[in-house]
């Protein structure tokens, strides 16, 4: 679920931020409260966090981490984000959430692979 990017929203679902960013939470309370009965591990992940406001990325992985989320993702879907700003959304989101965090990337335009002399590295992926 793509919840708070303004990029994905236009796109995908031609809405305006605000109305959506209401919806959400309650929706992910709904939803997670369901599968949690059910004895499943949840996940919840944004689609292209790197774009996402930051304050409204932290909002909804702090309701979602509340109600009892095995672990929160974030991700960089489009290849836009350097290694110095996955480390500080992680840094961030750690200090906000007290589950697990995962991460998921994608090199589509060539924009994530790692280039000599930028600061910071990101050498594990699958």
């Amino acid at each position: 679920m793509d919840a708070v990017s303004p990029w994905m929203l236009l796109r995908a679902f031609s809405l305006e931020r605000a109305p959506l960013l209401t919806r959400v939470p309650h929706s992910a309370i709904e939803v997670i409260q369901f599968v949690k009965s059910k004895n499943i591990e949840i996940r919840f992940s944004s689609e292209d966090s790197f774009r996402s406001e930051l304050v409204d990325l932290l909002s909804i992985y702090r309701t979602v981490d509340k109600i009892g989320v095995n672990r929160v993702g974030v991700a960089d879907t489009v290849g836009c984000a350097d290694p110095r700003q996955v480390y500080d959304l992680v840094r961030t989101l750690r200090g906000v959430v007290s589950c697990d965090i995962e991460t998921h990337f994608h090199n589509d335009t060539g924009c994530g692979e790692w280039f000599p002399g930028r600061k910071g590295r990101i050498c594990s992926w699958e």
